[in-house]
């Protein structure tokens, strides 16, 4: 099936309940606006209730504000990871035709579930970390190294030319390589949400094991939606592309498994 085909797939499967798969995503983000919003809003009403306190105050502030950030920061990406598991199984029974979409958005809210959510999304990022590291090593040094020479003074302005577009090549080709090797995880979401009975390492595995060959085709996917992309810059035309990005991402996820 080519991108094309894909694309229109992907609009006929959104076309009869658009406004869920645009509720979804909003839902989401304004929550978690809330969530990180609210440590701020508690410490200012923690100042309000506690101006009697003496001299410690600024102290238990303080501490009461990063306990805060932190335990909402969790619970953000708690949120955050059963959302992006729901909505895959969203996007999957809709190209299915099912009627019960919705449900399947709440089944990865389940405490069993959210917390394997949780897990596959915290070994993810730790993976594609892990290689933003690796690719983008040689231009932090590279960068570091450039800070050091400029301020110290005694180097002429064409070397130091030279040695910044030496880095800014070095950073596109650590971003190109990072941008290849993290498709090898693209379906691993798809398959949890599949078949939740899945461990998280056995989707990630998996994902590298189905994509291994077919690597490019996913980049070209990706790809294709570029243009797309950029007309998000004005924030509205991205309330209809994400659905329709999220649908097609679906269907050749489920092509790439047959």
């Amino acid at each position: 099936m080519t991108v094309f085909q894909i694309q229109k797939n992907a609009l006929n499967c959104n076309r009869s309940k658009y406004i869920k798969s645009i509720l979804l995503p909003l839902t989401a983000i304004l929550f978690t606006v809330f969530l990180t919003a609210a440590p701020h809003l508690l410490t200012m009403l923690f100042g309000y209730l506690s101006i009697s306190i003496p001299e410690n105050y600024s102290i238990i502030m303080f501490t009461t504000k990063c306990i805060l950030i932190a335990l909402t920061g969790v619970l953000s990406f708690l949120f955050y990871s059963s959302a992006s598991l729901g909505e895959q199984a969203f996007y999957g029974g809709r190209m299915r035709k099912k009627n019960n979409c919705f449900k399947r958005f709440i089944f990865w809210f389940n405490p069993e579930k959210s917390l394997k959510a949780f897990t596959l999304k915290l070994l993810l990022f730790t993976l594609k970390s892990m290689w933003s590291i690796i690719f983008l090593l040689p231009f932090t040094i590279t960068a570091a190294f450039i800070f050091a020479v400029a301020f110290s003074g005694g180097i002429e302005v064409y070397l130091l030319l030279s040695l910044a577009c030496g880095a800014l090549i070095l950073l596109i080709t650590g971003l190109v390589f990072r941008f290849i090797f993290i498709q090898r995880y693209f379906l691993a979401e798809f398959l949890l949400t599949e078949d939740p009975s899945l461990k998280p390492v056995q989707c990630i595995k998996q994902s590298k094991n189905i994509i291994d060959g077919h690597i490019f085709r996913v980049i070209r996917f990706k790809l294709s939606f570029l243009p797309l992309f950029l007309s998000c810059i004005l924030i509205i035309p991205s309330v209809f592309v994400y659905p329709h990005y999220k649908q097609s991402r679906t269907i050749i996820a489920k092509e790439l498994m047959i």
